[in-house]
């Protein structure tokens, strides 16, 4: 069976990026799989910097990881 998670948008809330991640750890009881975040990482929330280093970093040893990103064009 494949995992596959979703984090949605985070606008700066390291609290809640840090409760997915642990979250899917303890779901996924050591299998590995797929990660997801859906974007809107910073702004709103006071810890946009913890955010974004956190989400640089990658998520766990052997897993995809598929961090998501709008494009604006004008």
């Amino acid at each position: 069976m494949s995992l596959t998670y979703v984090i949605p948008d985070l606008h700066g809330r390291f609290d809640l990026l840090r409760d997915a991640v642990a979250r899917i750890a303890d779901h996924a009881a050591g299998n590995t799989g797929t990660i997801v975040a859906l974007g809107d990482y910073v702004n709103k929330g006071p810890d946009s910097k913890q955010v974004v280093t956190r989400m640089r970093a990658g998520m766990f040893d052997g897993w995809r990881f598929f961090p998501l990103r709008a494009t604006t064009t004008r």
